[in-house]
């Protein structure tokens, strides 16, 4: 469940005045910025501090460990740097010594094995936050000892969206502009596939380029087993990617049929404002008690993809429950 910063901040708040702050959170988002705000605006208050950004923390306690290697990964010394400085960095009275590891699905196999026995147990009065957009790539050991953090925009800011989740709202606004047919449920079901297709593809090609890239960079001076392993490195990544851009999409079905909701209910502020118009003329053709069905079938094929579901099943239960004909009550 993905909370907005502003609720999961207070929460934190609260725990932190109650002296109940773990230890370890797993900060997840898709953008960047809404990530490392989120780890400022929790030093500021664990810090009592008004420093703006990471960096600035750095004066106080805190340590950042981010990708600086040619390959883009996290090293085995830089941890190790890490946990030097929370066992024995001083730090002012009234402040938290803290950790924060930027983009830490880039942490190497080596790194995480060095960092595990921190990880479960710190030194007192430390606080480790590890960012990241890609939060299957790490371990289970290292997500078993964090609490995740998903955070979700703030309601009323501007999303930035995809090509492909712009032509599934465009889908999406067709589809409901006519008759809730199964063949049209189905047609829809295509379409969503189609730019799945289309998004997995092309996170392939990017993931080929930086094999190759790598391989023309390093195959001089590695081994042919280190290759072997990156092979399956950016195998890996190119399926976490595809899992999380298909997640984005997801999120758009439950953003339309949200809307429709909001709007019938008579709230002022939709997610998708630029389609009020074919979102309202959705939500008056339909039940309210049908439309929560509908967003409940959504919801039930988001979870069920992350499972080992059959995913072409999964969407064809899912869109002819979500966007077929009414079925009578």
């Amino acid at each position: 469940m993905a909370f907005f910063p502003d609720s999961a901040l207070a929460y934190l708040t609260r725990a932190h005045a109650q002296g109940r702050l773990a230890h370890a959170y797993l900060i997840t988002s898709l953008e960047n910025s809404v990530r490392e705000n989120f780890a400022v605006r929790l030093l500021q208050t664990v810090n009592q501090s008004d420093r703006k950004t990471l960096e600035d923390f750095q004066n106080e306690g805190v340590r950042l460990v981010a990708p600086e290697s040619k390959s883009r990964a996290i090293t085995v010394d830089q941890m190790r740097d890490l946990e030097r400085s929370l066992y024995l960095g001083g730090v002012e009275r009234g402040k938290v010594k803290a950790g924060v590891v930027i983009d830490a699905d880039r942490m190497a196999t080596a790194a995480v094995n060095s960092f595990l026995k921190t990880l479960e147990e710190p030194p007192d009065g430390c606080l480790l936050l590890l960012l990241t957009r890609f939060p299957e790539q790490l371990l289970d050991t290292v997500r078993s000892r964090c609490i995740s953090v998903a955070l979700a925009p703030e309601p009323g800011t501007t999303r930035q969206f995809t090509a492909a989740q712009r032509g599934l709202v465009e889908a999406l606004a067709a589809h409901f502009s006519g008759e809730l047919t199964i063949g049209r449920a189905l047609s829809l079901m295509k379409q969503f596939a189609a730019l799945l297709a289309a998004v997995k593809a092309e996170i392939s090609d990017e993931m080929d380029k930086e094999a190759k890239a790598e391989t023309v960079r390093y195959k001089q001076t590695t081994d042919g087993d280190w290759l072997k392993t990156r092979e399956a490195h950016f195998k890996a990544l190119t399926e976490a990617r595809y899992l999380q851009q298909r997640d984005q999409q997801l999120e758009i079905l439950l953003l339309w049929l949200g809307d429709m909701l909001r709007l019938q209910a008579g709230w002022p502020k939709i997610d998708l404002p630029d389609h009020r118009t074919a979102l309202t003329a959705a939500a008056q053709r339909i039940t309210s008690s049908e439309l929560h069905k509908r967003l409940e079938a959504a919801d039930k094929l988001r979870q069920n993809l992350q499972t080992n579901v059959n995913e072409s099943l999964a969407l064809e239960v899912a869109f002819l429950d979500a966007f077929g004909p009414q079925r009578a009550s």
